[in-house]
């Protein structure tokens, strides 16, 4: 298979994996036994105004951000191999600052609503993130190696300069 096909099909990958990991964010957002708060991500980020919740800015950014890589993963599918390179790297720290920052939900989600936790959390401190947050950095990290690989990516007949070494 060509370089060209190779690094494509490597960039649609890491594009399916930003779509999961977008998809994941239906997913529930603290496990069950341990707070009141239900709910996917899309709840905990962006609560009803009778809940007396707040907007969880900094996941609302990574979301956005997530949304930007898988963008930006598939307009890179059909760059010429040097801007490709270049959005690949960029797609990579995209994708791992949104892994990261889904990571942190808890934290984020306790820094937002400090008055109006429950009582539980006020008692305790203690939350753990659900399946949602945890999907959707496992996914993110997977778009990121994806993308991460295309740059560095050497066929067997390609010598370090990139030529071909193939006899016709």
């Amino acid at each position: 298979m060509k370089k060209n096909q190779t690094t494509r099909i490597l960039s649609l990958i890491g594009a399916l994996g930003g779509a999961i990991a977008f998809f994941c964010l239906f997913a529930a957002a603290f496990t069950e036994e341990q707070i009141s708060v239900r709910g996917n991500l899309f709840a905990i980020m962006f609560p009803s105004a009778r809940s007396g919740y707040a907007i969880v800015v900094p996941l609302v950014i990574a979301m956005a951000v997530l949304c930007l890589a898988f963008v930006s993963s598939l307009v890179a599918a059909f760059l010429n191999e040097k801007a490709k390179r270049i959005l690949s790297i960029v797609n990579a720290v995209l994708y791992v600052a949104v892994a990261v920052a889904f990571l942190f939900t808890t934290d984020f989600y306790l820094l937002a609503n400090q008055g109006v936790v429950d009582i539980y959390l006020q008692q305790t401190g203690k939350t753990s993130i659900g399946a949602g947050p945890i999907c959707v950095a496992v996914f993110s990290f997977l778009a990121a190696a994806c993308s991460l690989a295309i740059p560095f990516l050497r066929l067997p007949d390609q010598n370090p300069s990139g030529k071909s070494i193939r006899k016709n």
